[in-house]
């Protein structure tokens, strides 16, 4: 399995990033990623390149910052680090920090820590686990595992 972004997978951003979309009602949806520098470079079904910038505050919490629309593909384009869109940028939405969560499901994370830490013991898999979702109080209300 191929992480793109902490513990979520290239089929798991698309989905995010088509609910939101869906969610301000566009008619624009992405359907695969062409380039991960700085951010995501998506293919959108009007055959646009759509840059989405993503932000975190732990591996299995995801939030997006900003959805732009970019101009002109020969170009470089420039953002501020909050996401806000500078040159050869279109915004299509900006959330900053207030984004939509989208929370990794427990056998999701658990997955992602033996990927990243392949020579620890199940034991203490399974501790970095239940600290993390132990800590966030959201997370726990969207998975029932503990």
């Amino acid at each position: 399995m191929r992480y793109f972004f902490n513990c979520f997978t290239e089929q798991d951003l698309i989905n995010f990033v088509n609910s939101e979309l869906k969610r301000l009602k566009s008619r624009i949806s992405v359907t695969s990623i062409t380039a991960t520098k700085d951010g995501f470079v998506f293919k959108s079904n009007r055959n646009a390149d759509i840059f989405v910038m993503f932000g975190s505050f732990s591996p299995s919490v995801l939030f997006i910052r900003s959805i732009n629309r970019i101009q002109n593909k020969k170009k470089r384009f420039t953002y501020l680090f909050n996401g806000q869109a500078g040159k050869n940028l279109d915004p299509i939405a900006f959330f900053g920090e207030q984004g939509e969560r989208l929370y990794a499901e427990y056998d999701q994370y658990l997955a992602y820590i033996k990927f990243q830490l392949p020579y620890h013991t199940k034991a203490e898999h399974l501790k970095r686990v239940q600290w993390e979702y132990g800590a966030n109080p959201n997370i726990q209300d969207k998975n029932k595992h503990l």
